[in-house]
């Protein structure tokens, strides 16, 4: 929440389109880190975890703030 709202004072107008972009390579290491352990070439460790997972998480909620950012200008 503290994050969120920060980010709306140092980026007032969040473009949805840049937003989506960040969110789908952001996701990547995520990806890449269950493949590579599905296709049991590697044992991902909880720290590689955690790292990939707070780096999708950030560009998720990045992402959602400026669709609601968005909705709101629209109905406004």
């Amino acid at each position: 929440l503290i994050a969120g709202i920060v980010l709306f004072i140092l980026m007032p107008h969040i473009q949805a389109l840049a937003a989506r972009r960040m969110l789908a390579i952001a996701v990547v290491p995520m990806f890449l880190d269950g493949i590579t352990q599905l296709a049991m070439l590697r044992e991902s460790t909880n720290p590689l975890r955690i790292e990939t997972g707070l780096l999708a998480g950030a560009a998720f909620a990045f992402w959602a703030l400026s669709e609601v950012e968005s909705h709101v200008i629209s109905t406004a």
